[in-house]
């Protein structure tokens, strides 16, 4: 105000969440943290190695280029070329989705470059892999930190997360625990979905999880436009829209009564 004082509406100081703030405002400059990134580049890495894969970072340069490879693994016929990235999703809003879109269009033509750069100078997986790269299907994979995966390729690219994979590499299979009895001591299990063929991961198994992420499917079909309607006088309102989607019915398609 010209005296100086600011007026602020009540709910903009009670209604909203800093971390959420913050995060919009990363999202919005295009804000990666290097440090945390560097972190979860070192569990995806990890993670394979406890699962006996295969799995290496490295870098490399050939003239004035430069190769930097957050995970490449090997599992049986295929190599995985992985760029992890550490950045907040759109959560709904048309703007942060439109910039998360162009995010992941170049994130997938920098993950291609990494894989023309092991197939352009082969001695460079032969080195760190002891292995000829001819020999195996070289896959380029995105792996975002937060919950977001994407059904089959994007641009020629899949795109995992952090969750989504290490559920995959933990264990062959979802369960389902029921508790009952006195004191909820018995229990039962059901297994839901079988994430490999057999004991162990292969790339078919991954392909296949790649292709059609299960806890997709819970919304595919399953989502729903919602309107809201907010008065502003007895004659005026504004009518709101937004997308959900009833996680329970999702279940139910999905895995019927259990």
């Amino acid at each position: 105000m010209s005296d100086g004082k600011y007026y602020l509406f009540h709910a903009v100081l009670s209604g909203f969440s800093i971390s959420s703030v913050v995060t919009s405002v990363f999202s919005q400059l295009e804000i990666e943290v290097k440090t945390k990134g560097k972190k979860f580049e070192e569990s995806i890495v990890k993670r394979l190695k406890k699962k006996n894969v295969k799995a290496k970072s490295f870098k490399f340069k050939r003239g004035t280029d430069e190769y930097e490879y957050d995970a490449v693994f090997i599992l049986d016929k295929r190599v995985f070329v992985v760029e992890c990235k550490n950045r907040s999703i759109s959560g709904w809003n048309s703007i942060r989705s439109a910039r998360f879109n162009k995010f992941l269009s170049k994130t997938s033509k920098q993950v291609k470059r990494l894989v023309h750069g092991l197939i352009e100078y082969p001695e460079v997986f032969n080195e760190h892999f002891n292995e000829d790269i001819s020999n195996f299907e070289v896959i380029p994979l995105i792996i975002n930190c937060l919950p977001f995966s994407y059904a089959g390729k994007f641009e020629g690219v899949y795109i995992s997360d952090s969750s989504s994979f290490g559920k995959f590499l933990l264990s062959g299979s979802v369960n389902y625990h029921e508790y009952g009895g006195k004191d909820f001591e018995e229990s039962s299990q059901s297994i839901l979905h079988h994430f490999w063929d057999g004991s162990y991961p292969s790339s078919d198994d991954l392909i296949r999880h790649l292709e059609n992420p299960i806890h997709l499917e819970l919304y595919r079909n399953n989502i729903e436009e919602v309107f809201s309607y907010l008065p502003s006088s007895p004659e005026t309102f504004f009518v709101i829209n937004d997308l959900k989607a009833d996680m329970h019915k999702g279940v139910e398609i999905k895995f019927g009564n259990l």
